[in-house]
């Protein structure tokens, strides 16, 4: 799934945290980590992993979506609150 549509689902999913960059970011690594490790989640698996640079987005790529997103309005508003943990 490419960055732009995560933002976007995320966005949709989450409109209280649309305009806040740390909670977006967090939302967007959670479903990225929750695609990497479907079975587990350790602090120290994902600190690792963010070490490494190449499982999650940069945080200035995902507030970059977020913008393209709402500069050409191809943002759906939607009021569905699903925890992304229980999809």
């Amino acid at each position: 799934m490419k960055l732009k549509d995560i933002v976007k689902d995320v966005m949709i999913r989450y409109p209280e945290d649309a305009d806040d960059n740390t909670k977006l970011v967090a939302r967007v690594w959670q479903r990225q980590l929750k695609n990497s490790y479907p079975d587990t989640f350790l602090a120290m698996s994902f600190l690792n992993q963010l070490h490494k640079g190449d499982e999650f987005a940069k945080t200035e790529s995902i507030t970059r979506a977020r913008r393209d997103l709402r500069d050409n309005g191809d943002l759906d508003v939607c009021t569905n609150q699903i925890d992304m943990f229980n999809d």
